[in-house]
């Protein structure tokens, strides 16, 4: 197209329009979200600001526009559609849109990796900042289209102009100077559903056009405000642009991210780079270091990181190292890690070794301080979830239709635990989340452990300070010497059971509402079913500070033994009820209680059943530990006595 042909089209473009459609605001007015209707002294400009691009109408800057952001089309296409849209055409919103996306998918992939291991459900507070940003965080204009921009700017003397772009989904994105400088009211709509806004403030560049700093905030579905701030440095060479003849790339050497939840807690985040790989544009190695306000301080490296079909924020294997909250050392290899078409995982394989060395009564035993769990996940999603927005905004998660985890557990001691747990979610006509469900499976070994038996056959029992004893038939105490005891190494006890699990949805949130499990242990010397138990617990579940808490619970246990009571007729029955409480200000866990009963009967070889049944007090205390509870005392107080 000829220059005096683009400006003809230019010209009776706009008079056409009685009133430019919103999305483009040219002049020196502060108020950036004001629209002003073409007028005919701007025309003029129009015509020589695409005089200015089309003189760069050499093959090379067309090529200089990939097909990957810009969908396959050339640039003067784009340049025709954005006109035709009342657009400005120098900014490609679009690829900056779809960088900020990113950022919020990989958040989503940690969750899902993060708390599958618990079936929990998806949580969108879950924070991966390994890729946050890597790639493209600065708009991406080619240097040609820049340079030219800034010599049209001089020439109209007009370098103060602002431009900005309204997006589908009720957002808007303003630039200057051709850099995306604020990103507000983005929706966001997570896997279950819930939408949240999102807004990027103060994005601050260097001298290479790269972004060095920003703050922001995210509304959740129920208002809450988390407010945040990054700062990042880069590798030497990296550029903000893309020519034939250069590969552009912008690889970070360090970012540091703060965040401050609605509560006031905060969580610190440095992220050093370790390694990329030849064309510096995919991470292999990196190390990070976080610091939570209330969960205390985390670290790791990961390496030999892989990515699915070369994409940036869908890693398919890598290798960590680290020390948790907890101040335990651990190792983790992440493998098959599997995407949709929208960058939700389906699946992923994991084996986590946590080293118990610190806390053990033994650390000198090695490997026999070390727990190593295996889960495989897996997860569906609902492929009839509409986009509500238009191209210009990435497509939103596809709602969780179900997860399907299997965890084993194995310990140096003999114990172990496999499960494999089900999970399913349940949507109405316009796809509200409305309820979910889960279902359990477990088997698992108890500890190996040493029986005392003295020459007569009778079952010892070892005190602290190293004696042993026994009760007779008269509830004597008799005392046995060491050189009669022999100890024997038995195998822990195997148990078999499931667990279903009904939850309530709490503005958005699942939160488990009532449990049901059913355990059976087997003696492994005769095969011997000697006990079964049931549990059945209700949570009361609330908002405080307008965050989805729990509040209390009530459980109720059952044991029976089929092979000395088989008519069910001496039940031992426990009932507690456990209170939290929280912070006001923050919704912080500050404490939990428990106390109920416990009733049931006592049995001996010689008498058979007790008559009467024993009452015992129960009391459970609980310490706060870097935001968790942790029971540190339980005591079982006779209240009534057996004859």
């Amino acid at each position: 197209m000829s220059n005096t042909l683009f400006i003809d089209f230019v010209v009776r473009v706009t008079l056409r329009r009685k009133k430019v459609k919103p999305g483009f605001f040219l002049g020196k007015g502060k108020d950036m979200n004001c629209k002003k209707p073409y007028g005919l002294r701007k025309i003029v400009f129009l015509a020589f600001f695409f005089v200015a691009l089309t003189s760069v109408n050499s093959p090379a800057a067309v090529e200089e526009y990939t097909p990957e952001y810009l969908n396959g089309k050339s640039y003067w296409d784009y340049i025709n559609k954005v006109i035709s849209s009342g657009y400005s055409p120098d900014v490609f919103v679009k690829i900056d849109r779809r960088n900020m996306e990113r950022v919020e998918n990989q958040k989503v992939i940690d969750s899902m990796l993060r708390y599958a291991t618990a079936a929990a459900p998806i949580s969108s507070s879950g924070v991966d900042l390994a890729e946050y940003l890597r790639q493209e965080a600065s708009a991406n204009i080619t240097k040609t289209v820049v340079d030219n921009r800034q010599q049209r700017e001089k020439n109209a003397a007009v370098q103060g102009e602002f431009n900005y772009i309204p997006t589908s989904d009720g957002g808007t994105d303003y630039f200057t100077d051709g850099l995306l400088t604020t990103s507000v009211n983005h929706v966001k709509i997570d896997e279950l559903g819930n939408r949240s806004l999102s807004s990027m403030r103060d994005m601050k560049y260097n001298d290479d056009r790269l972004l060095v700093s920003y703050s922001g905030e995210k509304l959740d579905n129920l208002d809450n405000k988390t407010t945040f701030s990054w700062t990042g440095t880069y590798l030497p060479g990296s550029l903000f642009y893309a020519t034939a003849e250069t590969n552009a790339y912008k690889s970070y050497a360090a970012y540091n991210m703060k965040e401050v939840d609605p509560g006031g807690n905060t969580t610190d985040t440095q992220w050093t780079a370790g390694s990329y790989n030849p064309s510096k544009k995919l991470v292999l190695s990196f190390s990070q270091k976080t610091t939570d306000s209330v969960y205390g301080t985390s670290e790791f490296t990961r390496s030999k990181i892989e990515y699915a079909g070369g994409q940036i924020d869908r890693p398919s294997y890598y290798y960590e190292e680290g020390v948790g909250t907890d101040g335990l050392s651990y190792t983790s290899e992440r493998k098959d890690i599997q995407y949709n078409g929208r960058g939700q995982v389906t699946y992923f394989d994991d084996t986590t070794r946590v080293d118990y060395s610190s806390v053990s009564a033994e650390p000198e035993a090695g490997e026999g301080n070390i727990v190593t769990t295996h889960t495989t996940a897996s997860f569906t999603y609902r492929e009839d979830t509409p986009h509500p927005f238009g191209e210009d905004i990435e497509p939103m998660a596809m709602r969780l239709e179900s997860s399907s985890l299997t965890s084993s557990v194995t310990r140096a001691d003999g114990s172990f635990q496999n499960d494999y747990t089900t999970t399913q979610y349940v949507y109405d006509r316009n796809l509200e989340l409305t309820g979910a469900s889960s279902t359990t499976t477990f088997n698992g070994q108890a500890a190996q452990w040493y029986q005392y038996t003295d020459s007569e056959g009778n079952i010892l029992t070892k005190k602290e300070d190293g004696t042993y004893f026994y009760i007779n038939d008269d509830k004597e105490e008799v005392g046995v010497d060491a050189a009669d005891v022999v100890s024997t190494l038995k195998d822990g006890d195997t148990y078999t059971g499931t667990s279903t699990t009904e939850m309530e949805i709490l503005y958005g949130k699942p939160m488990a509402k009532s449990t049901t499990t059913t355990t059976s242990y087997t003696n492994p010397d005769d095969g011997c079913n000697y006990k079964i138990q049931t549990s059945a617990v209700t949570y009361n579940n609330a908002l405080v500070r307008n965050l989805q808490r729990v509040l209390s619970s009530t459980e109720e246990n059952t044991t029976y033994q089929p092979y000395l009571d088989p008519d069910k007729k001496h039940l031992e029955t426990t009932n507690i009820v456990t209170t939290y409480t929280y912070d006001p200000d923050t919704a912080n866990l500050t404490g939990v209680s428990g106390s109920g009963t416990k009733t049931g009967y006592l049995y001996s070889s010689a008498a058979g059943w007790h008559a009467k049944p024993y009452i015992n007090d129960i009391k459970k205390e609980y310490e706060i530990i870097l935001g968790k509870p942790v029971m540190t005392k339980y005591t079982d107080t006779e209240k009534e006595k057996t004859e």
